[in-house]
């Protein structure tokens, strides 16, 4: 067991972090019902949404199977009883557009409010979750893709990087 289970893992940079904190200030009103979760290593961003917004529903998935450890256990523990439900599925592709639409179907009630998309970041996996949550979304929801960035950064054009070659945005 590493030691990352010692604890929630939240992979954010502070610019982001103070990003949002600086975009939902200025919309106060935001009210996020029903929340889906694209790419939940370690259940930080769990915690992070979860807190920030208190849905009614947090839908959480990753490729990666359901790895939870202590502290996001005692977590969801902490807040069974409540009308807040969260739930996480492992081993689910953002590239599934069945699986996806058959979550949404089986878990949330009306339109999702939020989607945040922090799993592949990769251009077609994320193309293929957008086209397929993004009609989901009520009027006025949010839909957020994070990490894009990486075809700007440096570290990501050395030849032995596993995204080498692959598809990226550029000016």
């Amino acid at each position: 067991m590493g030691t990352w289970r010692n604890c929630f893992t939240f992979f954010k940079i502070k610019g982001l972090v103070d990003a949002y904190e600086d975009f939902f200030q200025k919309h106060p009103n935001l009210i996020v019902n029903n929340l889906f979760e694209l790419g939940i290593y370690g259940g930080g961003s769990i915690a992070f949404w979860n807190e920030l917004f208190s849905p009614e529903k947090h839908i959480g998935i990753d490729l990666n199977e359901k790895n939870e450890n202590s502290y996001l256990t005692n977590y969801f523990e902490n807040r069974k009883g409540s009308n807040h439900i969260i739930k996480t599925f492992g081993g689910v592709n953002q590239a599934d557009s069945k699986k996806l639409l058959d979550l949404y179907k089986s878990e949330f009630q009306g339109p999702l409010d939020l989607v945040i998309d922090d799993a592949s970041h990769l251009y077609g996996p994320t193309k293929i979750s957008f086209e397929t949550l993004f009609p989901l979304l009520r009027k006025g929801g949010l839909y957020i893709i994070e990490d894009w960035a990486w075809g700007h950064w440096e570290d990501f054009f050395s030849p032995d990087h596993p995204w080498q070659g692959r598809f990226r945005l550029q000016n």
